[in-house]
């Protein structure tokens, strides 16, 4: 699990300034079976490179996961980059899109 600071990564490694969102929902899944389990993340912020994402779902660095609510116009795959905890429930997880 990854600690970085509350920003999850440092601002000099940004590739693109993000867009906040107060708690926007989506559903993903955490393979691509059409039998997978569909659970549900608050996007935290997001930017052309990826999305910060809450979520109470155990989820592994460098897990694929796939997005796949009307956010995007199709689903949208992502890799797990960092994990932060950030209560008893919930982590954070940083996602580049892939």
């Amino acid at each position: 699990m990854n600690n970085n600071s509350d920003k999850g990564i440092f601002p000099d490694q940004r590739k693109h300034s993000r867009n906040d969102f107060p708690f926007l929902t989506i559903e993903y899944t955490l393979n691509s079976t059409s039998n997978s389990e569909t659970c549900i993340g608050f996007v935290l912020n997001i930017n052309t490179s990826g999305l910060c994402l809450k979520t109470n779902k155990d989820i592994k660095e460098g897990q694929i996961i796939i997005i796949k609510n009307l956010l995007f116009s199709t689903s949208k795959k992502a890799i797990v980059r960092w994990i932060q905890r950030s209560d008893s429930i919930y982590h954070k997880v940083g996602l580049e899109f892939i």
